[in-house]
């Protein structure tokens, strides 16, 4: 019978600080390099997905429809056919770039998460 040997993984560091300026205690939290890695990654994960789906979803509905109206409609080139197209449904392609961009301070703000002196008195 072979003994058992179990791994401890540390997920979080919690430390007290005094802080003599304004007399109050700070408990500080730090994450472990796993930890924080996994959180960027759902992060960026629940941001640049929705906007790649929606994003590929307008191209493959823009090409299709071109094709389809090319195939059907001769008289004219499969270029103006994709520019009416695109005319048509700029909406879908304005909507992915619109959240992406509102996304960005969320994305910055959790990025460049630090320290900041608060006020005492909110």
């Amino acid at each position: 019978m072979t003994p058992k040997t179990y791994v401890t993984v540390v997920i979080y560091n919690c430390d007290l600080f005094n802080d003599g300026e304004e007399n109050r205690n700070l408990d500080v939290i730090l994450y472990s390099p796993f930890l924080q890695d996994y959180s960027s990654g759902i992060i960026l994960f629940h941001i640049l997905t929705p906007f790649s789906i929606n994003l590929f979803s307008t191209i493959i509905i823009i090409g299709k429809a071109t094709r389809r109206r090319t195939l059907t409609l001769t008289e004219q080139h499969y270029k103006q056919h994709l520019r009416d197209q695109l005319d048509r449904h700029k909406q879908l392609l304005i909507s992915p770039i619109v959240l992406i961009l509102l996304s960005i301070p969320r994305l910055v703000i959790s990025f460049v998460s630090g320290c900041i002196k608060t006020l005492c008195n909110p």
